[in-house]
């Protein structure tokens, strides 16, 4: 790991789950988010997780906010350890 990967702890209500990921802190929201629901939908072995019109988003429990799409985790200051959640 370097200094601009962290580790994210990704909950997911839709697959009852909660997921690992070491991402790149420089990678758009919604980079991460494509990243974040592919890996999910191959893990859980479910190709309809997300596969609706339904737009989820990401959440920041230590923020207590929905994340900008259009930022990344370093501009929010987040690090290792942070929790995500997709709503």
């Amino acid at each position: 790991m370097n200094e601009n990967t962290v580790t994210a702890e990704v909950i997911c209500p839709a697959s009852s789950g909660t997921y690992d990921f070491i991402i790149d802190c420089r990678l758009k929201i919604s980079e991460l988010m494509k990243i974040f629901t592919e890996q999910i939908r191959i893990y859980e072995k479910n190709k309809l997780l997300f596969s609706g019109k339904y737009n989820p988003r990401l959440y920041c429990s230590e923020l207590r906010l929905p994340l900008n799409p259009e930022m990344t985790l370093d501009e929010y200051g987040l690090r290792n350890g942070c929790r995500l959640m997709i709503i």
